[in-house]
């Protein structure tokens, strides 16, 4: 599979699932939710280096958010990316990778992480309810500035 390819899966799977979940407006969009959809729990615990990670034991899930730090908005994107990664079916690292940041795949190729990155923007600012927001003469910082105050997102 190429690149383009997987993140239009990535960004459908998202789409569906915010449907699924029943969000009609920004304040529906909740990851904590989002994950527990998929029976998944969400822990607060010490990582080093990631801001989050999936763990999987037979057929069970959790993630295991980083404690330090408190910004809410990169801690949503940490659930809904590290939820992506579950509901694509990627495979997990092996744990003497769990260290290091993943690498990255070269220009075109497929990339996990892209995927889960595209699946946690939909999830967080699902397009149907971003458009309205985007319909506008003139882009501006203004329309970006707009959409952080109704969504869990940052700049």
């Amino acid at each position: 599979m190429q690149r383009a390819e997987g993140i239009a899966i990535a960004e459908a799977k998202a789409a569906a699932m915010v449907h699924r979940c029943g969000v009609t407006a920004p304040e529906h969009v909740n990851p904590l939710a989002y994950a527990a959809s998929l029976g998944v729990t969400v822990y607060d615990g010490k990582l080093r280096g990631a801001q989050a990670q999936l763990v999987r034991v037979r057929d069970r899930a959790a993630i295991v958010r980083a404690d330090r730090g408190r910004d809410d908005r990169a801690r949503a994107f940490s659930i809904a990316h590290e939820r992506g990664h579950l509901e694509l079916l990627h495979a997990s690292r092996p744990v003497v990778e769990l260290c290091s940041p993943a690498p990255r795949a070269p220009r075109g190729q497929r990339s996990v992480e892209a995927e889960a990155n595209r699946y946690s923007g939909a999830a967080l600012m699902p397009s149907t309810l971003v458009q309205p927001l985007c319909e506008v003469p003139t882009m501006t910082l203004d329309v970006a500035h707009a959409i952080t105050r109704w969504f869990p997102v940052s700049i």
